[in-house]
């Protein structure tokens, strides 16, 4: 079955072959969860991973949906038991000898999604295309995975044809039911919404500079990796008691800390504003049943474009971003998704004019997505016939081969986690530690808490 590309797809699946020609691919997600088994012999940790693993496949079709250059997509039939274990052969993987860093780092390019099983640390790490799910996906996606490892029974025979089909998860734009892109007036109305919606996305957050970096514009990208802070659990509650108390959000409030930070880090003669593209969660606002964890398996999220003014206090860009993430929805751009994206990729990927000066110095700005609270997607803790598996830590992260830092927040087991996603090429250790050591210092400068860390 030739599937074509959703708008939204397209685009994650051509930025993530930017540098396939150094068989390194942008933005691919990865999970690391550190996993404590009860009543599992060794055997049956691996035996029950992998078959859960293969029940995964038959539940979500979409998880052997194979690409097709950037033409179209390609789902062929499970036909039988052979067909699965054929799927498991090319997507599972025992690491003896691998930490989850070194698995990140050295995978190149691929045209499955895969999962790593690291018994000495009892640790497992899924990898995926950005174009085949996002990161709520993922954690729904684990959560399901942890919950057939306690079972007992679970098929790994593939359904019928026809039911594959039908559950292999349709784009984000049909999914929202967005209308045709066509010459109508409605149609033109949504076309003209996509275009000032995309100017303005260009103007202010693809292009926007941001922190010194190594190297120039030649410079390839090297090994990927991320700075992690964990705020121990009595400091992530000072800080949720501090931001309810000025009827902000956590993440509002590191998003406004980061900004600060940003400001403080770029070129003195850099006057600009903070804008970055931030991931949205679209699922909420889909119909039955989109909605839900039975399509964990696709890129079902958008991007919003907040600014937070140079001469803004922090307290203040926080409260006006918490307004901005509780009333960002509307109707007109979930209708216009269609334009949206195909504005989005005939601006992104076109060829940019020579410039008069030089080349242009490429983007190195610092982009924000957040999690949340985990266990609303990956519940941590699962118990069934005398058997347990429970999550103990939790990690995420996106390959990054640009000279921009993408920060992921999130709350898991009590703990807020800041990590910062970056490339060893263009930015050392040293540097990802300083922007969240500031971005730390003006939290706790602001909101007046103490922010230990672990």
């Amino acid at each position: 079955m030739h599937i074509p590309w959703g708008g939204a797809e397209n685009i994650y699946r051509r930025v993530g072959l930017s540098f396939q020609h150094l068989d390194k691919e942008h933005w691919r997600i990865h999970c690391v969860c550190r996993l404590s088994f009860t009543n599992f012999s060794p055997d049956d940790r691996l035996r029950s991973l992998r078959n859960a693993w293969k029940s995964l496949v038959i539940e979500f079709p979409r998880l052997a949906v194979r690409p097709n250059g950037t033409t179209s997509k390609i789902y062929r039939v499970l036909s039988d038991e052979t067909d699965v274990e054929n799927w498991a052969n090319e997507s599972f993987f025992v690491e003896l000898e691998k930490t989850p860093g070194d698995v990140v780092r050295t995978l190149g390019p691929c045209d499955l999604p895969s999962l790593h099983f690291l018994p000495a640390s009892s640790e497992i790490v899924l990898l995926t295309s950005h174009w085949r799910m996002d990161g709520v996906g993922a954690l729904m996606l684990l959560d399901r995975l942890l919950t057939l490892v306690v079972l007992e029974g679970h098929s790994t025979i593939p359904s019928s044809p026809e039911n594959q089909c039908l559950r292999v998860s349709p784009s984000l734009e049909d999914a929202a039911n967005c209308p045709p892109m066509d010459a109508s007036p409605a149609s033109t109305m949504l076309k003209s919404y996509a275009n000032s919606w995309i100017d303005n996305m260009h103007r202010q957050a693809i292009n926007a500079s941001g922190l010194p970096y190594n190297g120039d514009n030649t410079t390839p990208p090297g090994d990927t990796t991320q700075e992690t802070m964990n705020l121990t659990p009595s400091a992530t509650k000072a800080l949720m008691i501090a931001c309810k108390s000025k009827a902000i959000s956590i993440s509002a409030a590191v998003h406004a800390a980061l900004a600060q930070t940003v400001f403080s880090l770029s070129p003195e003669d850099d006057k600009s504003d903070y804008t970055t593209v931030m991931a949205v969660n679209l699922r909420p606002y889909l119909p039955p049943p989109y909605n839900g964890p039975d399509h964990a398996v696709q890129t079902y999220v958008a991007s919003i474009i907040p600014t937070v003014p140079r001469n803004q206090k922090l307290t203040e860009a926080a409260q006006d971003l918490t307004r901005t993430y509780r009333n960002w929805y509307s109707e007109e751009f979930i209708r216009a998704l269609r334009w949206i994206y195909t504005i989005h990729a005939e601006r992104l990927f076109k060829s940019p004019p020579k410039p008069s000066g030089g080349r242009p110095k490429p983007p190195s700005g610092v982009t924000l997505s957040s999690l949340g609270v985990v266990e609303g997607f990956l519940k941590g803790a699962y118990d069934g016939k005398g058997k347990g598996v429970m999550v103990e830590q939790f990690s995420f992260g996106v390959t990054m081969m640009t000279r921009q830092m993408l920060l992921y927040v999130w709350t898991f087991a009590g703990r807020l986690t800041l990590s910062l996603c970056y490339n060893e090429a263009y930015y050392q250790e040293a540097m990802a530690r300083e922007v969240l050591e500031r971005l730390r210092d003006f939290l706790e400068s602001e909101l007046a808490v103490s922010l230990d860390v672990e």
